[in-house]
Protein backbone atom coordinates (compact mmCIF):
# COMPACT_ATOMS: atom_id res chain seq x y z
CA UNK A 1 0.00 0.00 0.00
CA UNK A 2 1.14 3.60 -0.99
CA UNK A 3 2.82 5.17 1.99
CA UNK A 4 0.60 8.17 1.60
CA UNK A 5 -2.45 6.37 1.94
CA UNK A 6 -1.14 4.58 5.12
CA UNK A 7 -0.29 7.45 6.85
CA UNK A 8 -4.01 9.07 5.67
CA UNK A 9 -5.64 5.72 7.28
CA UNK A 10 -3.57 6.76 10.88
CA UNK A 11 -4.56 9.77 10.95
CA UNK A 12 -8.59 9.41 10.43
CA UNK A 13 -8.29 6.61 13.33
CA UNK A 14 -6.27 8.34 15.58
CA UNK A 15 -9.14 11.47 15.05
CA UNK A 16 -12.11 9.18 15.34
CA UNK A 17 -10.63 7.04 18.96
CA UNK A 18 -11.62 9.97 21.28
CA UNK A 19 -14.96 9.83 19.65
CA UNK A 20 -15.27 6.08 20.15
CA UNK A 21 -14.07 6.17 23.36
CA UNK A 22 -16.67 8.67 24.68
CA UNK A 23 -19.84 6.66 23.35
CA UNK A 24 -18.36 3.95 24.62
CA UNK A 25 -18.11 5.40 28.60
CA UNK A 26 -22.13 7.31 27.51
CA UNK A 27 -23.47 3.74 26.72
CA UNK A 28 -22.06 2.39 29.68
CA UNK A 29 -23.14 5.08 32.09
CA UNK A 30 -26.71 4.63 30.23
CA UNK A 31 -26.80 1.39 31.20
CA UNK A 32 -25.14 1.98 34.57
CA UNK A 33 -28.26 4.89 35.26
CA UNK A 34 -31.12 2.41 33.94
CA UNK A 35 -29.87 0.03 36.11
CA UNK A 36 -29.73 2.16 39.38
CA UNK A 37 -33.21 2.77 38.35
CA UNK A 38 -34.66 -0.54 38.07
CA UNK A 39 -34.53 -3.32 40.49
CA UNK A 40 -30.84 -4.60 40.46
CA UNK A 41 -29.04 -7.31 42.87
CA UNK A 42 -26.19 -4.48 44.33
CA UNK A 43 -23.60 -7.01 44.59
CA UNK A 44 -23.34 -6.81 40.99
CA UNK A 45 -22.57 -3.08 41.19
CA UNK A 46 -19.24 -1.95 41.28
CA UNK A 47 -18.20 0.36 44.12
CA UNK A 48 -18.94 3.54 42.71
CA UNK A 49 -22.44 2.49 41.20
CA UNK A 50 -22.73 1.25 44.87
CA UNK A 51 -22.32 4.52 46.29
CA UNK A 52 -24.67 5.88 43.70
CA UNK A 53 -27.21 3.30 44.77
CA UNK A 54 -27.18 3.84 48.39
CA UNK A 55 -27.74 7.84 48.03
CA UNK A 56 -30.94 7.37 46.13
CA UNK A 57 -32.23 4.71 48.72
CA UNK A 58 -31.16 7.53 51.21
CA UNK A 59 -32.76 10.55 49.15
CA UNK A 60 -36.17 8.69 49.09
CA UNK A 61 -35.95 8.49 53.12
CA UNK A 62 -34.78 12.47 53.31
CA UNK A 63 -37.55 13.39 50.85
CA UNK A 64 -40.28 12.01 53.26
CA UNK A 65 -38.62 13.18 55.92
CA UNK A 66 -39.17 16.79 54.60
CA UNK A 67 -42.76 16.55 53.14
CA UNK A 68 -44.15 16.76 56.96
CA UNK A 69 -43.11 20.30 57.52
CA UNK A 70 -43.98 21.59 53.88
CA UNK A 71 -47.41 19.89 54.67
CA UNK A 72 -47.60 21.82 57.83
CA UNK A 73 -46.57 24.78 56.13
CA UNK A 74 -49.23 24.78 53.51
CA UNK A 75 -52.20 24.20 56.02
CA UNK A 76 -54.54 26.89 55.43
CA UNK A 77 -55.17 29.52 57.84
CA UNK A 78 -56.93 28.17 61.15
CA UNK A 79 -56.61 24.09 59.54
CA UNK A 80 -54.95 21.85 60.70
CA UNK A 81 -53.01 19.23 59.23
CA UNK A 82 -54.79 15.84 61.23
CA UNK A 83 -52.98 12.89 58.31
CA UNK A 84 -50.94 11.74 55.28
CA UNK A 85 -49.27 8.94 54.16
CA UNK A 86 -46.98 7.94 51.23
CA UNK A 87 -48.74 6.68 48.30
CA UNK A 88 -47.15 5.37 45.16
CA UNK A 89 -49.82 6.96 43.04
CA UNK A 90 -47.96 6.98 39.65
CA UNK A 91 -45.53 4.27 40.59
CA UNK A 92 -42.55 6.44 40.43
CA UNK A 93 -39.48 5.54 42.96
CA UNK A 94 -40.75 8.33 45.21
CA UNK A 95 -44.49 8.10 46.28
CA UNK A 96 -46.44 10.59 45.93
CA UNK A 97 -47.92 11.93 49.67
CA UNK A 98 -51.66 12.29 50.29
CA UNK A 99 -52.73 14.63 53.36
CA UNK A 100 -55.85 15.85 54.70
CA UNK A 101 -56.74 19.28 56.45
CA UNK A 102 -59.78 20.44 58.64
CA UNK A 103 -60.74 23.31 60.78
CA UNK A 104 -58.42 23.51 64.20
CA UNK A 105 -61.89 24.39 65.72
CA UNK A 106 -64.20 20.80 63.84
CA UNK A 107 -64.17 17.80 66.02
CA UNK A 108 -64.38 14.35 64.17
CA UNK A 109 -68.31 14.11 63.91
CA UNK A 110 -68.87 17.98 62.80
CA UNK A 111 -69.51 19.02 59.33
CA UNK A 112 -67.34 20.98 57.73
CA UNK A 113 -64.99 20.72 55.72
CA UNK A 114 -61.89 18.66 54.48
CA UNK A 115 -58.95 19.47 52.38
CA UNK A 116 -57.66 16.70 50.37
CA UNK A 117 -54.07 17.51 48.86
CA UNK A 118 -51.53 14.99 47.33
CA UNK A 119 -48.16 16.57 46.97
CA UNK A 120 -45.23 15.04 44.57
CA UNK A 121 -41.29 15.60 45.21
CA UNK A 122 -39.51 16.96 41.71
CA UNK A 123 -36.18 15.91 41.79
CA UNK A 124 -34.80 18.15 39.73
CA UNK A 125 -35.90 21.00 41.50
CA UNK A 126 -35.33 19.46 45.16
CA UNK A 127 -38.75 20.15 46.67
CA UNK A 128 -42.62 19.01 47.08
CA UNK A 129 -45.25 20.50 44.78
CA UNK A 130 -48.74 20.04 45.21
CA UNK A 131 -50.41 18.34 42.01
CA UNK A 132 -53.59 17.34 43.34
CA UNK A 133 -56.47 19.64 45.40
CA UNK A 134 -60.06 18.35 46.18
CA UNK A 135 -62.31 20.43 48.97
CA UNK A 136 -65.26 18.20 50.52
CA UNK A 137 -67.80 20.65 52.21
CA UNK A 138 -70.22 19.71 55.28
CA UNK A 139 -68.92 16.53 55.72
CA UNK A 140 -67.69 14.52 58.86
CA UNK A 141 -64.07 13.27 58.76
CA UNK A 142 -63.23 11.70 56.11
CA UNK A 143 -60.21 8.85 56.48
CA UNK A 144 -57.52 7.52 53.87
CA UNK A 145 -57.51 3.69 53.39
CA UNK A 146 -54.47 1.89 53.10
CA UNK A 147 -53.18 1.72 49.45
CA UNK A 148 -55.00 -0.92 47.23
CA UNK A 149 -52.99 -2.34 44.05
CA UNK A 150 -56.18 -2.30 41.59
CA UNK A 151 -54.32 -1.59 38.39
CA UNK A 152 -51.98 -5.08 38.90
CA UNK A 153 -48.70 -2.83 38.64
CA UNK A 154 -46.30 -0.55 40.73
CA UNK A 155 -48.90 2.03 40.94
CA UNK A 156 -51.19 2.45 43.65
CA UNK A 157 -54.81 3.99 44.85
CA UNK A 158 -56.65 4.70 47.74
CA UNK A 159 -60.22 4.98 49.17
CA UNK A 160 -61.06 8.62 51.17
CA UNK A 161 -64.24 7.73 52.58
CA UNK A 162 -66.77 8.60 55.53
CA UNK A 163 -69.80 7.51 57.07
CA UNK A 164 -72.78 9.55 57.74
CA UNK A 165 -76.32 9.00 59.26
CA UNK A 166 -77.94 7.10 61.04
CA UNK A 167 -77.32 4.78 58.56
CA UNK A 168 -73.86 4.57 58.40
CA UNK A 169 -73.84 5.70 54.71
CA UNK A 170 -70.66 5.68 53.14
CA UNK A 171 -69.21 8.31 50.53
CA UNK A 172 -66.21 7.93 49.17
CA UNK A 173 -63.23 9.29 46.68
CA UNK A 174 -60.87 7.07 44.62
CA UNK A 175 -58.02 8.70 43.38
CA UNK A 176 -55.43 7.09 41.30
CA UNK A 177 -53.34 7.44 38.21
CA UNK A 178 -53.78 7.27 34.42
CA UNK A 179 -50.82 6.23 32.60
CA UNK A 180 -48.71 6.52 35.52
CA UNK A 181 -48.53 10.65 35.27
CA UNK A 182 -51.91 12.70 36.71
CA UNK A 183 -53.58 11.82 40.04
CA UNK A 184 -56.55 12.14 39.09
CA UNK A 185 -60.59 11.29 41.28
CA UNK A 186 -61.48 7.90 39.54
CA UNK A 187 -64.85 7.61 41.71
CA UNK A 188 -66.19 10.40 43.47
CA UNK A 189 -69.69 9.63 44.94
CA UNK A 190 -69.00 12.94 47.54
CA UNK A 191 -69.94 15.52 43.87
CA UNK A 192 -71.25 12.75 41.43
CA UNK A 193 -74.82 12.17 42.51
CA UNK A 194 -75.04 9.47 39.54
CA UNK A 195 -73.06 7.61 41.94
CA UNK A 196 -74.81 6.02 44.89
CA UNK A 197 -73.93 5.46 48.44
CA UNK A 198 -73.85 2.73 50.26
CA UNK A 199 -76.26 2.49 53.54
CA UNK A 200 -73.90 0.29 56.07
CA UNK A 201 -71.25 0.51 53.34
CA UNK A 202 -67.87 -0.77 53.30
CA UNK A 203 -65.27 -2.27 50.10
CA UNK A 204 -62.52 -4.55 49.72
CA UNK A 205 -60.24 -5.60 46.88
CA UNK A 206 -61.30 -9.21 46.05
CA UNK A 207 -58.49 -11.35 44.88
CA UNK A 208 -56.67 -8.34 43.98
CA UNK A 209 -58.95 -7.88 41.17
CA UNK A 210 -61.95 -6.82 42.13
CA UNK A 211 -63.21 -3.32 43.07
CA UNK A 212 -66.19 -4.24 45.86
CA UNK A 213 -68.32 -2.22 47.72
CA UNK A 214 -71.12 -3.81 50.00
CA UNK A 215 -74.61 -2.26 51.16
CA UNK A 216 -74.80 -3.95 54.29
CA UNK A 217 -74.53 -7.61 53.98
CA UNK A 218 -75.48 -7.58 49.86
CA UNK A 219 -73.08 -6.72 47.24
CA UNK A 220 -73.87 -3.73 45.66
CA UNK A 221 -70.71 -3.07 43.27
CA UNK A 222 -68.26 -4.42 41.55
CA UNK A 223 -64.89 -2.38 39.83
CA UNK A 224 -62.40 -3.83 37.05
CA UNK A 225 -59.07 -2.36 35.92
CA UNK A 226 -59.37 -3.57 32.36
CA UNK A 227 -57.46 -1.89 29.38
CA UNK A 228 -56.29 1.14 31.18
CA UNK A 229 -59.82 1.88 32.02
CA UNK A 230 -61.80 1.41 34.72
CA UNK A 231 -65.07 -0.41 33.89
CA UNK A 232 -68.38 -2.10 36.10
CA UNK A 233 -68.95 -5.92 36.36
CA UNK A 234 -71.74 -7.79 36.99
CA UNK A 235 -71.61 -8.86 40.48
CA UNK A 236 -73.73 -12.52 39.44
CA UNK A 237 -71.23 -12.52 36.93
CA UNK A 238 -68.63 -13.49 40.12
CA UNK A 239 -69.35 -17.08 41.96
CA UNK A 240 -66.86 -16.07 44.65
CA UNK A 241 -69.27 -13.30 45.65
CA UNK A 242 -72.23 -15.80 45.91
CA UNK A 243 -72.12 -15.33 50.22
CA UNK A 244 -71.27 -12.21 52.82
CA UNK A 245 -70.50 -13.43 56.28
CA UNK A 246 -70.58 -10.77 59.27
CA UNK A 247 -66.81 -11.96 60.10
CA UNK A 248 -63.82 -12.77 57.85
CA UNK A 249 -61.77 -14.60 61.13
CA UNK A 250 -61.95 -18.39 60.64
CA UNK A 251 -64.69 -19.94 61.21
CA UNK A 252 -64.61 -22.60 64.10
CA UNK A 253 -66.84 -25.95 64.20
CA UNK A 254 -68.17 -24.48 67.43
CA UNK A 255 -69.82 -21.43 65.71
CA UNK A 256 -73.68 -20.69 65.74
CA UNK A 257 -73.94 -20.17 62.12
CA UNK A 258 -77.11 -18.44 61.15
CA UNK A 259 -77.53 -19.04 57.39
CA UNK A 260 -80.10 -17.23 55.74
CA UNK A 261 -81.18 -15.54 51.69
CA UNK A 262 -83.88 -12.90 50.63
CA UNK A 263 -86.71 -14.26 48.81
CA UNK A 264 -88.84 -12.69 45.86
CA UNK A 265 -91.13 -10.98 48.53
CA UNK A 266 -87.88 -9.50 50.25
CA UNK A 267 -88.35 -12.24 53.57
CA UNK A 268 -85.49 -13.55 55.05
CA UNK A 269 -85.61 -17.45 55.03
CA UNK A 270 -82.78 -19.40 57.01
CA UNK A 271 -81.64 -22.69 58.89
CA UNK A 272 -83.79 -21.35 61.64
CA UNK A 273 -87.02 -20.64 62.04
CA UNK A 274 -88.50 -17.44 62.86
CA UNK A 275 -87.95 -16.55 66.68
CA UNK A 276 -85.94 -20.53 67.13
CA UNK A 277 -83.94 -20.50 70.67
CA UNK A 278 -80.22 -22.04 69.46
CA UNK A 279 -78.50 -22.93 72.67
CA UNK A 280 -75.26 -21.91 73.08
CA UNK A 281 -72.32 -21.24 75.66
CA UNK A 282 -69.92 -18.50 76.26
CA UNK A 283 -67.02 -18.17 73.99
CA UNK A 284 -69.17 -19.49 71.43
CA UNK A 285 -69.20 -16.96 68.57
CA UNK A 286 -72.34 -16.02 66.32
CA UNK A 287 -71.51 -15.95 62.69
CA UNK A 288 -74.06 -14.72 60.58
CA UNK A 289 -73.84 -15.80 56.61
CA UNK A 290 -76.44 -14.16 53.89
CA UNK A 291 -75.82 -16.36 50.72
CA UNK A 292 -76.81 -14.98 47.07
CA UNK A 293 -75.96 -11.79 48.26
CA UNK A 294 -74.54 -10.80 44.54
CA UNK A 295 -78.05 -11.65 43.20
CA UNK A 296 -80.05 -9.21 45.08
CA UNK A 297 -81.07 -5.37 45.32
CA UNK A 298 -82.16 -5.63 49.09
CA UNK A 299 -80.11 -5.17 51.93
CA UNK A 300 -80.68 -5.56 55.72
CA UNK A 301 -79.53 -4.86 59.19
CA UNK A 302 -78.30 -7.14 61.57
CA UNK A 303 -78.74 -5.96 65.25
CA UNK A 304 -78.15 -7.72 68.71
CA UNK A 305 -79.69 -7.08 71.98
CA UNK A 306 -79.19 -9.00 75.14
CA UNK A 307 -81.51 -9.36 77.89
CA UNK A 308 -79.42 -8.69 81.05
CA UNK A 309 -76.30 -7.44 79.82
CA UNK A 310 -75.58 -5.39 76.63
CA UNK A 311 -71.93 -5.97 76.64
CA UNK A 312 -72.63 -9.98 76.82
CA UNK A 313 -72.21 -10.21 72.69
CA UNK A 314 -68.91 -8.54 70.96
CA UNK A 315 -70.78 -6.93 67.62
CA UNK A 316 -67.31 -6.98 66.06
CA UNK A 317 -66.54 -10.60 66.72
CA UNK A 318 -69.84 -12.23 67.34
CA UNK A 319 -68.31 -13.62 70.48
CA UNK A 320 -70.67 -14.64 73.68
CA UNK A 321 -69.07 -12.79 76.35
CA UNK A 322 -71.31 -13.70 79.04
CA UNK A 323 -74.36 -15.69 80.23
CA UNK A 324 -77.18 -14.37 78.58
CA UNK A 325 -80.21 -14.49 76.04
CA UNK A 326 -78.82 -12.51 73.04
CA UNK A 327 -81.19 -11.59 70.07
CA UNK A 328 -79.95 -11.38 66.90
CA UNK A 329 -82.45 -9.45 64.77
CA UNK A 330 -82.01 -9.50 60.74
CA UNK A 331 -84.29 -6.30 59.25
CA UNK A 332 -84.96 -6.63 55.42
CA UNK A 333 -84.07 -3.05 53.66
CA UNK A 334 -82.77 -1.77 57.28
CA UNK A 335 -85.72 -0.52 58.72
CA UNK A 336 -88.88 -2.88 57.00
CA UNK A 337 -89.86 -4.50 60.49
CA UNK A 338 -92.92 -6.09 59.62
CA UNK A 339 -90.09 -8.76 58.30
CA UNK A 340 -87.86 -8.79 60.09
CA UNK A 341 -86.25 -12.32 61.54
CA UNK A 342 -84.92 -13.27 64.94
CA UNK A 343 -83.27 -16.04 66.37
CA UNK A 344 -82.40 -16.37 70.55
CA UNK A 345 -78.95 -17.49 71.53
CA UNK A 346 -79.71 -18.96 75.00
CA UNK A 347 -76.31 -18.70 76.97
CA UNK A 348 -77.31 -18.45 80.33
CA UNK A 349 -74.95 -21.34 81.69
CA UNK A 350 -72.17 -22.00 80.17
CA UNK A 351 -72.26 -25.66 81.00
CA UNK A 352 -75.26 -25.77 79.11
CA UNK A 353 -74.94 -26.49 75.37
CA UNK A 354 -77.15 -28.52 72.97
CA UNK A 355 -74.96 -31.71 71.68
CA UNK A 356 -75.81 -31.26 68.07
CA UNK A 357 -76.83 -27.41 67.70
CA UNK A 358 -76.99 -27.30 64.02
CA UNK A 359 -79.30 -30.22 64.54
CA UNK A 360 -81.91 -28.62 66.78
CA UNK A 361 -85.47 -28.05 65.34
CA UNK A 362 -87.99 -27.29 67.62
CA UNK A 363 -91.41 -27.83 66.94
CA UNK A 364 -93.69 -25.41 65.38
CA UNK A 365 -95.26 -24.50 68.94
CA UNK A 366 -91.86 -23.93 70.26
CA UNK A 367 -91.07 -20.59 68.55
CA UNK A 368 -91.96 -17.89 71.27
CA UNK A 369 -91.79 -14.47 72.11
CA UNK A 370 -90.33 -14.03 75.37
CA UNK A 371 -91.95 -10.98 76.27
CA UNK A 372 -95.59 -12.35 75.38
CA UNK A 373 -95.58 -15.06 77.63
CA UNK A 374 -94.11 -13.10 80.42
CA UNK A 375 -97.07 -10.76 80.20
CA UNK A 376 -99.37 -13.89 80.19
CA UNK A 377 -98.53 -15.17 83.79
CA UNK A 378 -99.80 -13.85 87.25
CA UNK A 379 -99.00 -15.41 90.63
CA UNK A 380 -97.46 -18.70 91.19
CA UNK A 381 -96.70 -20.62 88.25
CA UNK A 382 -96.36 -24.95 87.26
CA UNK A 383 -95.22 -26.38 84.81
CA UNK A 384 -97.87 -27.40 83.44
CA UNK A 385 -99.23 -23.69 82.43
CA UNK A 386 -96.96 -23.74 79.35
CA UNK A 387 -97.14 -25.54 76.32
CA UNK A 388 -93.83 -26.05 75.67
CA UNK A 389 -90.15 -26.88 77.36
CA UNK A 390 -89.34 -23.32 75.38
CA UNK A 391 -92.31 -21.32 76.40
CA UNK A 392 -91.25 -22.38 79.93
CA UNK A 393 -87.77 -21.55 79.75
CA UNK A 394 -88.25 -18.09 78.24
CA UNK A 395 -90.63 -17.63 81.72
CA UNK A 396 -87.67 -19.32 83.59
CA UNK A 397 -84.54 -17.18 81.91
CA UNK A 398 -86.57 -13.88 81.96
CA UNK A 399 -87.39 -14.62 86.23
CA UNK A 400 -83.54 -14.99 86.96
CA UNK A 401 -81.72 -17.22 88.46
CA UNK A 402 -83.47 -17.87 91.77
CA UNK A 403 -86.20 -19.91 90.10
CA UNK A 404 -89.22 -18.77 92.57
CA UNK A 405 -92.03 -21.52 90.72
CA UNK A 406 -89.77 -24.02 91.20
CA UNK A 407 -89.59 -24.53 87.24
CA UNK A 408 -86.22 -26.53 87.53
CA UNK A 409 -86.04 -29.00 90.53
CA UNK A 410 -82.97 -30.71 89.40
CA UNK A 411 -80.89 -27.34 89.60
CA UNK A 412 -79.21 -28.29 85.65
CA UNK A 413 -80.82 -24.86 84.43
CA UNK A 414 -83.45 -26.80 81.60
CA UNK A 415 -86.44 -25.30 83.11
CA UNK A 416 -89.83 -27.96 82.95
CA UNK A 417 -87.78 -30.35 80.92
CA UNK A 418 -90.70 -32.88 80.68
CA UNK A 419 -92.88 -30.72 78.95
Amino acid sequence: MNWKYKNLLIFVLISLLPLLLIACGTSTSEQSNTELNGTVDKKELNEEEQIDYIEQEISVETALGNVKSVIESEAPTDFNSIEHKAIYFTGDRLPEVIALYRPITASEVDSTINLIRVYQYNEDEKKWNSIYKESLENRVQVTISEPIKFTQDSREQVIIGAQEGSGAYFSYLLLGSKENKIVTAWLDSFKNSDLPVYFQGKYELFENKYLVFYESDRVADVYVWENQELGKVDPTSIPELTSTTTFKEVKDINDIVISYKINENEEIEANYSHQETVFGKVGQKISIVREESNTSDVNTRILYSAQNDPYSVDATTGEILASDIITVTIIPNGYDWDKAFGVYINALDESIISPEIDEYIPAEEDTYNSDDFIKGFVGDVDCTDFASQAEAQAFFDAEGPSDPHDLDRDSDGLACESN
